[in-house]
Protein backbone atom coordinates (compact mmCIF):
# COMPACT_ATOMS: atom_id res chain seq x y z
CA UNK A 1 0.00 0.00 0.00
CA UNK A 2 3.08 2.27 0.93
CA UNK A 3 4.80 1.66 -2.52
CA UNK A 4 1.30 2.27 -4.14
CA UNK A 5 0.75 5.78 -2.35
CA UNK A 6 4.06 6.94 -2.97
CA UNK A 7 3.71 6.23 -6.68
CA UNK A 8 0.43 7.54 -7.05
CA UNK A 9 2.06 10.94 -5.49
CA UNK A 10 4.95 10.93 -8.26
CA UNK A 11 2.62 10.33 -11.35
CA UNK A 12 0.42 13.18 -9.82
CA UNK A 13 2.95 15.76 -9.65
CA UNK A 14 5.04 17.66 -12.63
CA UNK A 15 7.74 18.10 -9.88
CA UNK A 16 11.20 16.24 -11.11
CA UNK A 17 12.02 14.08 -8.58
CA UNK A 18 14.65 11.69 -7.07
CA UNK A 19 13.65 10.05 -4.05
CA UNK A 20 15.03 7.29 -1.94
CA UNK A 21 13.12 5.38 0.64
CA UNK A 22 14.54 3.11 2.65
CA UNK A 23 13.22 1.01 6.18
CA UNK A 24 15.76 0.26 8.92
CA UNK A 25 13.44 -2.75 10.89
CA UNK A 26 11.50 -4.24 7.91
CA UNK A 27 12.00 -4.79 4.17
CA UNK A 28 10.63 -2.07 2.33
CA UNK A 29 12.84 -0.07 -0.11
CA UNK A 30 11.50 2.69 -2.86
CA UNK A 31 13.70 3.40 -5.53
CA UNK A 32 13.06 6.54 -8.24
CA UNK A 33 15.77 8.06 -10.35
CA UNK A 34 17.70 7.35 -7.30
CA UNK A 35 21.11 7.61 -9.20
CA UNK A 36 20.18 10.76 -11.10
CA UNK A 37 23.88 13.05 -10.40
CA UNK A 38 21.74 16.43 -9.12
CA UNK A 39 23.71 20.37 -7.44
CA UNK A 40 23.87 19.02 -3.75
CA UNK A 41 22.95 22.48 -2.02
CA UNK A 42 23.42 22.28 1.48
CA UNK A 43 23.38 18.94 1.40
CA UNK A 44 27.16 18.74 1.07
CA UNK A 45 27.52 19.52 4.11
CA UNK A 46 26.94 16.59 5.99
CA UNK A 47 29.93 14.83 4.60
CA UNK A 48 31.78 17.76 5.87
CA UNK A 49 30.53 17.05 9.19
CA UNK A 50 31.75 13.70 8.81
CA UNK A 51 34.94 14.32 8.41
CA UNK A 52 35.03 17.20 11.02
CA UNK A 53 34.08 14.57 13.54
CA UNK A 54 36.87 12.11 12.26
CA UNK A 55 39.57 14.16 12.83
CA UNK A 56 38.42 15.24 16.28
CA UNK A 57 37.61 11.62 17.30
CA UNK A 58 41.69 11.03 15.61
CA UNK A 59 42.75 13.94 17.93
CA UNK A 60 43.94 15.38 14.79
CA UNK A 61 41.29 18.45 15.17
CA UNK A 62 40.38 20.50 18.43
CA UNK A 63 36.84 21.13 18.49
CA UNK A 64 37.22 24.45 20.46
CA UNK A 65 39.72 25.87 18.56
CA UNK A 66 38.46 28.89 17.56
CA UNK A 67 38.42 30.59 14.03
CA UNK A 68 37.72 34.26 12.71
CA UNK A 69 35.65 34.44 9.52
CA UNK A 70 37.97 36.11 6.22
CA UNK A 71 36.20 38.39 4.32
CA UNK A 72 35.88 36.17 1.15
CA UNK A 73 34.17 33.49 3.48
CA UNK A 74 31.21 35.82 4.53
CA UNK A 75 28.28 35.50 1.87
CA UNK A 76 24.92 35.31 1.58
CA UNK A 77 22.11 33.04 2.11
CA UNK A 78 21.22 30.54 4.99
CA UNK A 79 23.16 31.23 8.69
CA UNK A 80 23.84 34.01 11.41
CA UNK A 81 27.90 34.57 11.13
CA UNK A 82 27.46 36.92 8.44
CA UNK A 83 25.58 39.53 10.56
CA UNK A 84 27.71 39.34 13.63
CA UNK A 85 31.16 40.46 14.43
CA UNK A 86 34.00 39.73 11.95
CA UNK A 87 36.54 39.91 14.18
CA UNK A 88 34.90 37.35 17.12
CA UNK A 89 36.17 33.90 16.45
CA UNK A 90 33.94 30.82 16.59
CA UNK A 91 35.05 27.09 17.66
CA UNK A 92 34.84 24.62 15.26
CA UNK A 93 31.98 22.77 17.33
CA UNK A 94 29.71 25.65 16.89
CA UNK A 95 30.70 26.19 13.52
CA UNK A 96 29.67 22.87 12.68
CA UNK A 97 26.38 22.81 14.91
CA UNK A 98 25.58 26.58 12.84
CA UNK A 99 26.66 24.74 9.12
CA UNK A 100 23.85 21.81 9.94
CA UNK A 101 21.26 23.28 11.55
CA UNK A 102 20.74 26.66 10.11
CA UNK A 103 22.43 25.64 7.26
CA UNK A 104 25.28 28.67 8.17
CA UNK A 105 27.20 29.05 4.47
CA UNK A 106 29.46 31.31 6.04
CA UNK A 107 30.19 28.96 8.70
CA UNK A 108 30.19 26.12 5.76
CA UNK A 109 32.68 28.13 3.87
CA UNK A 110 35.13 28.92 6.96
CA UNK A 111 35.22 24.82 7.18
CA UNK A 112 35.85 24.18 3.95
CA UNK A 113 39.17 26.52 4.07
CA UNK A 114 40.40 24.97 7.29
CA UNK A 115 39.78 21.47 5.89
CA UNK A 116 40.73 21.76 2.80
CA UNK A 117 38.81 20.48 -0.32
CA UNK A 118 41.02 18.26 -1.51
CA UNK A 119 40.74 16.01 1.72
CA UNK A 120 37.21 16.43 2.05
CA UNK A 121 36.66 15.29 -0.93
CA UNK A 122 39.10 11.74 0.34
CA UNK A 123 36.18 11.55 3.11
CA UNK A 124 33.33 11.17 0.72
CA UNK A 125 35.35 8.48 -0.99
CA UNK A 126 35.87 6.87 1.82
CA UNK A 127 31.90 6.94 3.08
CA UNK A 128 31.22 5.34 -0.29
CA UNK A 129 29.06 8.11 -1.74
CA UNK A 130 30.55 7.38 -5.65
CA UNK A 131 28.82 10.53 -7.19
CA UNK A 132 29.06 13.12 -4.55
CA UNK A 133 32.10 16.04 -4.98
CA UNK A 134 32.78 19.12 -3.44
CA UNK A 135 33.85 21.61 -5.99
CA UNK A 136 33.13 25.12 -4.79
CA UNK A 137 32.54 27.71 -1.94
CA UNK A 138 29.11 28.05 -0.61
CA UNK A 139 27.43 30.52 -2.70
CA UNK A 140 30.13 31.02 -5.33
CA UNK A 141 27.84 32.72 -8.02
CA UNK A 142 30.69 32.73 -10.10
CA UNK A 143 32.06 29.36 -10.66
CA UNK A 144 28.16 28.22 -10.55
CA UNK A 145 27.79 30.48 -13.77
CA UNK A 146 30.82 28.74 -15.11
CA UNK A 147 29.13 25.55 -14.79
CA UNK A 148 30.88 24.48 -11.40
CA UNK A 149 28.77 23.14 -8.65
CA UNK A 150 28.55 20.65 -5.61
CA UNK A 151 26.76 16.95 -6.61
CA UNK A 152 25.31 14.05 -5.01
CA UNK A 153 22.65 11.76 -5.44
CA UNK A 154 19.93 10.43 -3.11
CA UNK A 155 21.69 7.20 -3.48
CA UNK A 156 24.29 8.53 -1.65
CA UNK A 157 22.86 10.29 0.81
CA UNK A 158 20.87 7.19 1.64
CA UNK A 159 24.35 5.57 2.08
CA UNK A 160 25.70 8.35 4.23
CA UNK A 161 22.06 8.21 6.39
CA UNK A 162 22.53 4.08 7.06
CA UNK A 163 26.19 4.22 7.55
CA UNK A 164 25.31 7.16 10.49
CA UNK A 165 21.93 5.17 12.05
CA UNK A 166 24.46 1.93 12.28
CA UNK A 167 27.27 3.90 14.08
CA UNK A 168 29.43 3.56 11.26
CA UNK A 169 30.26 7.31 10.32
CA UNK A 170 33.56 7.28 12.29
CA UNK A 171 32.29 5.53 15.32
CA UNK A 172 28.80 4.90 17.37
CA UNK A 173 29.83 7.77 19.23
CA UNK A 174 30.36 9.97 16.87
CA UNK A 175 27.46 9.27 14.70
CA UNK A 176 25.34 9.34 17.71
CA UNK A 177 26.59 13.02 18.10
CA UNK A 178 25.80 14.20 14.29
CA UNK A 179 22.20 12.81 14.41
CA UNK A 180 21.39 14.71 17.56
CA UNK A 181 22.82 18.12 15.96
CA UNK A 182 20.55 16.57 12.92
CA UNK A 183 17.70 16.47 14.92
CA UNK A 184 18.20 20.12 16.06
CA UNK A 185 17.48 21.03 12.31
CA UNK A 186 15.69 24.33 12.28
CA UNK A 187 13.98 24.38 8.81
CA UNK A 188 10.92 22.72 9.31
CA UNK A 189 10.65 20.44 5.66
CA UNK A 190 10.67 16.50 5.99
CA UNK A 191 9.06 16.85 9.59
CA UNK A 192 6.37 19.48 9.24
CA UNK A 193 2.89 17.28 9.13
CA UNK A 194 4.56 14.97 11.29
CA UNK A 195 2.65 13.99 14.61
CA UNK A 196 4.62 15.06 17.59
CA UNK A 197 5.55 11.17 18.06
CA UNK A 198 7.53 10.93 15.63
CA UNK A 199 11.15 12.52 14.91
CA UNK A 200 13.36 13.43 12.12
CA UNK A 201 17.32 13.79 11.40
CA UNK A 202 17.53 15.76 8.74
CA UNK A 203 19.54 18.22 6.34
CA UNK A 204 17.82 20.33 3.50
CA UNK A 205 19.35 21.91 0.45
CA UNK A 206 18.00 24.90 -1.47
CA UNK A 207 19.51 26.07 -4.28
CA UNK A 208 17.63 28.54 -7.53
CA UNK A 209 15.74 25.64 -9.11
CA UNK A 210 16.53 22.93 -6.67
CA UNK A 211 14.51 21.75 -3.76
CA UNK A 212 16.37 18.92 -0.77
CA UNK A 213 15.56 17.38 2.07
CA UNK A 214 17.41 13.64 3.29
CA UNK A 215 17.51 12.12 6.76
CA UNK A 216 15.48 9.36 9.43
CA UNK A 217 12.30 9.59 10.21
CA UNK A 218 12.48 7.67 13.88
CA UNK A 219 9.57 5.73 15.12
CA UNK A 220 8.32 3.39 17.38
CA UNK A 221 6.67 1.26 14.49
CA UNK A 222 9.61 1.56 12.34
CA UNK A 223 13.10 4.09 11.65
CA UNK A 224 13.03 5.03 7.59
CA UNK A 225 15.83 6.37 5.63
CA UNK A 226 13.84 9.23 3.63
CA UNK A 227 15.89 10.73 0.35
CA UNK A 228 13.98 13.30 -1.79
CA UNK A 229 15.73 15.79 -4.26
CA UNK A 230 13.58 17.66 -6.44
CA UNK A 231 13.78 20.25 -10.13
CA UNK A 232 11.45 21.40 -12.55
CA UNK A 233 9.41 23.94 -10.22
CA UNK A 234 8.72 27.34 -11.23
CA UNK A 235 9.30 28.11 -7.67
CA UNK A 236 11.15 26.82 -4.57
CA UNK A 237 8.13 26.64 -2.59
CA UNK A 238 6.61 24.19 -5.08
CA UNK A 239 9.61 22.12 -4.51
CA UNK A 240 9.52 22.42 -0.56
CA UNK A 241 5.42 21.75 -1.04
CA UNK A 242 6.83 18.17 -2.66
CA UNK A 243 8.48 17.26 -0.42
CA UNK A 244 6.06 18.07 2.54
CA UNK A 245 3.36 16.22 0.80
CA UNK A 246 5.27 13.18 0.16
CA UNK A 247 5.97 12.83 3.61
CA UNK A 248 1.79 13.02 4.55
CA UNK A 249 1.07 10.61 2.16
CA UNK A 250 3.43 8.64 3.89
CA UNK A 251 2.62 9.16 7.19
CA UNK A 252 -1.02 9.99 7.22
CA UNK A 253 -3.00 8.87 9.86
Amino acid sequence: MLKENIERYIQESDIDASIYIKSMRGNFEFKYKETRVMPSASLIKLPMMAYIYKLAYEDKLDMEQKLSPRRHQIVSGSGIVKNLHADMGYSIRDLTYLMITVSDNTAANILIDYLGMDRINEEIEKLEMKDTVLKRHMMDFAARAAGIDNLTTVQDMAVFFEKLYNGDVVNYLASREMLEILKDQRFRVMNYYLPERFKAAHKTGSLDGYEHDCGIIFSQEDDMIICVMTSGFKNDYEGIDYIKGLIKTMYKE
